[in-house]
């Protein structure tokens, strides 16, 4: 089976996007988000969330806010609402996440990895700023790891390397 352990800040948006739409909380961009889709959909991959939107959701993937209500009386779909439903549109399905135990998301990733996954599974980590662990953890998820451009997102590049680790 394939994962491919998912960040979302940097990687389905930018640091231009997010400048642009910082008065929308969660703002995706959408271009990112398909293209993010056809990698999925072309190794068939289960999608874990890594991101620190990890604690906006419940173990079992449903937001924990819904709706966000204003002073105003307006309302909108807090970020994790959005996130699901531009995934859903592109027909990505966010499976799980890792724990909310690990400060950092190397250990996070690694737990999960040995906890969930067996020796003939695949996985990518797709995570503009990973950090960094032990040096045997970092020398087993390193060889897994693309890394957008912040500035960037996800964009051709990372979905050449993603297939490259697929694929091997």
């Amino acid at each position: 089976m394939n994962y491919i352990f998912l960040d979302i800040d940097g990687v389905l948006n930018d640091g231009l996007y997010l400048l642009l739409k910082q008065d929308e909380d969660g703002a995706l961009n959408e271009k990112m988000i398909e293209l993010f889709a056809m990698l999925v959909k072309q190794f068939d991959a289960r999608v874990i969330l890594c991101s620190n939107w990890r604690h906006g959701f419940t173990d079992n993937m449903k937001p924990r806010i819904l709706t966000v209500r204003y002073f105003d009386g307006t309302q909108e779909d807090s970020r994790c609402t959005k996130l699901l439903k531009m995934l859903n549109k592109y027909g990505v399905r966010l499976c799980s996440k890792t724990s909310e135990a690990f400060a950092n998301r190397p250990d996070a990733v690694f737990a999960y990895i040995q906890e969930n996954l067996e020796a003939e599974d695949k996985y990518v980590i797709i995570d503009d700023d990973f950090g960094k662990s032990y040096p045997e953890i970092m020398a087993e998820l390193t060889p897994h790891l693309v890394q957008p451009d912040f500035n960037k997102g996800f964009d051709d590049r990372c979905y050449i390397a993603a297939a490259k680790i697929f694929n091997n």
